[in-house]
């Protein structure tokens, strides 16, 4: 952020500034004397704006959330999604977080649906019944360790017209905490096979040789209990400022970074039809398929990782969060996913102040 009190007007794409003396009082925390610095005003250049800091609390908030869902969406190799149902809540406190997150993938086999990926006819793998929609539930918490208080300039709107909005940056204390993770997380998923070779073992018949199912699109169901280990960043900002020509205008929110281990206590793949014969009639495929244990005959990698963002409003009603990662699972597979969520805040952040 500039140094300086910045008033910003955005007109149809394009950009005026006209250089004003502003006066804003010190932050009443630290009985710093009166500052003087420059901005914008639009309307007259010569008019002096004046403001006070009248609220910078930053610790001892206690915010309770419901999350209402808006759209989610998965980008995967293994199962992407184009909607998903995201529900769930947070409690914050300074030392302690709590949150729990429901999701149910309404829009997933979207590769498969839609016929991007395509079934070899002769190396069919496919889930024994028909496979239920990607869901899980997630319950995380965060222990803070440690929090600093640092004065950073942080911008506050001053009113809208139309296209053009007045914004100015403000001497205000930011809280920056930093904490441990602890979550665990239970679901069942559907899970292609990328196009990578994969071994099974027919069940009527545990002599049989190995069956490689070759290099082409396949899939399975899978039941999984993941364990996160982490670290947390939680950066947050409150200040309201009474200005003389504008009223009372605050600036509210919270950012959660989350950097996690992802430790897999349970990866088990149910068992799937495996094709081992085809005849081909006129425009006819024949396959006969049988059933195939593929959980145990291919390598899995029980950990994985994830950073995870979520944007927590103190005040107004929308939460944003992203997720990127590395799902613990087959390991000729790619199990890089992303996913991204938005949603209504429900709770005291609707509280006026």
């Amino acid at each position: 952020m500039k140094k300086s009190l910045l008033l910003l007007i955005i007109v149809l794409g394009s950009f005026q500034q006209v250089s004003a003396q502003i006066k804003t009082y010190a932050n009443k925390k630290t009985n710093e004397e009166e500052k003087t610095t420059t901005t914008s005003e639009p309307i007259n250049p010569n008019a002096p704006v004046k403001g006070e800091i009248i609220d910078n609390t930053v610790t001892g908030l206690k915010l309770y959330q419901i999350y209402i869902p808006l759209w989610s969406g998965m980008i995967s190799k293994f199962n992407s999604s184009l909607y998903n149902l995201s529900t769930g809540g947070l409690v914050n406190f300074d030392k302690f977080s709590l949150e729990v997150e429901y999701n149910y993938m309404f829009g997933d086999r979207f590769l498969v649906d839609y016929g991007i990926e395509e079934y070899n006819r002769n190396d069919i793998v496919m889930p024994m019944t028909k496979p239920n929609s990607t869901n899980y539930g997630r319950i995380y918490g965060t222990y803070y360790f440690m929090n600093k208080e640092k004065l950073k300039e942080t911008t506050v709107g001053l009113k809208t017209e139309g296209r053009i909005s007045y914004v100015t940056n403000v001497p205000a204390y930011r809280n920056i905490r930093y904490g441990v993770n602890l979550g665990f997380e239970h679901g069942v998923a559907f899970y292609g096979l990328n196009q990578r070779e994969i071994y099974g073992q027919a069940i009527d018949n545990p002599n049989e040789p190995l069956k490689a199912f070759g290099y082409n699109y396949q899939s399975a169901m899978t039941r999984y209990s993941f364990l996160s280990l982490g670290f947390s960043i939680a950066n947050t900002e409150n200040v309201t400022v009474q200005f003389e020509n504008y009223g009372k205008r605050r600036s509210a929110g919270m950012g959660i970074f989350n950097f996690d281990l992802l430790i897999a206590v349970q990866n088990n793949y149910e068992n799937v039809y495996g094709s081992y014969d085809y005849i081909s009639e006129s425009s006819n495929d024949i396959h006969f398929l049988k059933e195939y244990n593929i959980n145990d005959y291919n390598k899995k990698t029980m950990v994985g990782g994830r950073v995870y963002y979520r944007s927590v409003p103190l005040k107004g009603v929308i939460t944003f969060n992203a997720e990127i990662g590395y799902q613990p699972g087959f390991i000729k597979q790619n199990n890089l996913y992303a996913k991204f969520v938005l949603q209504l805040a429900l709770g005291n952040n609707l509280k006026k102040k």
